[in-house]
């Protein structure tokens, strides 16, 4: 008697057991939903309106750094630029932006280096006027970013990847206008546009800083 309890345990317990097995399979199975559902957007944009973001021209850099002989980093930059940008906050890859650089508005804090700077040996900016940069990829996690495009000068355009982070998305205090602040960088060969002048003595790598602020456009 007690062999035949036994023996009926393990037949039922067995059946149990698939039967356990086979709703544990069917539970298991992912829904269609689960496995279209596409991935949670990592960003501080996501509270903040999407749309156009124009330049805070009043807190806004362009200043570039290489060395010079060995002995210091000289810093210029540009004091006429522009930002156009449509930003995408749901999904920040949907964003657009570019950069467009008045080449003549180069400045080194020496007239006669901005002279030179601006002739035929370097940037030649009375036939290259502009400086454009347009991003064709943004990604971002959290508040770091990358930005990647065709940065053109002198008519040759190469692709490079600025580096960043959104420092602030926020209301800004004073103007009660949603603001964004970011840093970005990227480091170039200056070579590869043509900006051959001196090289390797004054230093071919350059050192690209970005410093902007950008404000929500109102509606018009």
């Amino acid at each position: 008697m007690h062999a035949n309890v036994v023996k009926g345990s393990a037949i039922a317990g067995g059946a149990l057991v698939m039967l356990v097995a086979c709703g544990g399979a069917e539970d298991s199975a992912p829904s269609p939903a689960a496995e279209t559902a596409p991935p949670a957007v990592n960003s501080v944009l996501t509270e903040m309106p999407a749309g156009a973001y124009d330049l805070d021209k009043t807190h806004a850099y362009i200043s570039f750094s290489y060395s010079h002989l060995g002995f210091s980093n000289p810093l210029l930059g540009f004091t006429e630029f522009d930002v156009e940008t449509d930003i995408a906050t749901a999904n920040p890859s949907d964003s657009s932006i570019a950069v467009t650089i008045a080449a003549d508005s180069i400045y080194s804090r020496v007239a006669k280096f901005d002279d030179h700077l601006k002739s035929e040996d370097l940037f030649d900016t009375s036939n290259y006027p502009q400086i454009t940069f347009t991003a064709d990829s943004v990604a971002i996690d959290g508040s770091d970013f990358t930005m990647t495009g065709p940065l053109t000068i002198k008519g040759i355009a190469n692709e490079v990847t600025f580096t960043g982070a959104i420092n602030k998305a926020a209301d800004h205090p004073m103007r009660k206008v949603p603001t964004l602040g970011v840093s970005a960088s990227a480091t170039v060969n200056r070579s590869d546009w043509g900006l051959t002048l001196a090289v390797p003595a004054v230093g071919d790598a350059v050192t690209i800083d970005v410093e902007f602020e950008l404000t929500k456009r109102e509606a018009s």
